[in-house]
């Protein structure tokens, strides 16, 4: 393969799809919960009693939207669509917060902007749509059937990865350019750009040989 040098500073737009930078890294920045707060337990956060309410009632429309997610829910399927995902914050998890986050996850259908699945409990993916899917050093271990525009993982991940009944668009390889047995049937798996990310500061895409 040829390799030529891109611009990560520069790099905005992604096979016509995102027309904003990305943070690859990022985590969505959350108002901290500073009123009615109660603790349900000793080793967990403290949290709003409409917030502690949501939960029980696994009412996850409410339970996004109390951590400041945006969030909107289809009428016809009770299935929501979300701009972006992550943990809370970078210091707890939902699953901190005695929230089962499988189920969270899977009662969202379609998630708009970044989705960063470090420090989550999810495993497998189902049926949802992503715009940026990035799984690197996560539990996920299944894509399910979902469809991706980009998807982010480290490349050991591929080994282990069930990414079958998946389709991807983009690919983006973090950190270092090692091999797995099933790292070509991924690069293969993909229908669009291929992109490999030494480090932060430069960004390559795979071009294939002519």
């Amino acid at each position: 393969m040829n390799i030529t040098p891109v611009s990560l500073m520069n790099f905005n737009v992604i096979s016509g799809k995102i027309t904003k930078q990305s943070s690859f890294f990022g985590s969505t920045n959350l108002t901290p919960l500073t009123k009615d707060t109660v603790s349900f337990k000793s080793n967990r956060p403290e949290t709003s009693f409409k917030l502690k309410d949501a939960i029980q009632k696994e009412d996850y429309e409410n339970v996004l939207k109390e951590f400041d997610f945006e969030v909107e829910k289809d009428s016809d399927t009770g299935k929501l669509y979300v701009s972006e995902y992550s943990q809370p914050d970078e210091d707890t998890t939902f699953e901190d917060y005695g929230i089962n986050e499988q189920r969270l996850f899977n009662s969202i259908k379609q998630f708009d902007g970044e989705t960063i699945m470090k420090n989550s409990s999810v495993v497998k993916l189902g049926n949802q749509n992503f715009e940026f899917l990035n799984i690197e050093n996560s539990k996920v271990k299944d894509l399910g059937n979902a469809k991706i525009g980009v998807l982010a993982l480290n490349p050991e991940q591929a080994a282990d990865l069930k990414f079958k009944n998946a389709k991807i668009e983009d690919l983006y390889i973090m950190e270092k350019d090692s091999t797995c047995e099933k790292l070509g049937e991924l690069i293969n798996k993909a229908q669009g750009d291929l992109y490999y990310f030494p480090g932060t500061e430069n960004t390559y895409k795979l071009v294939p040989e002519l």
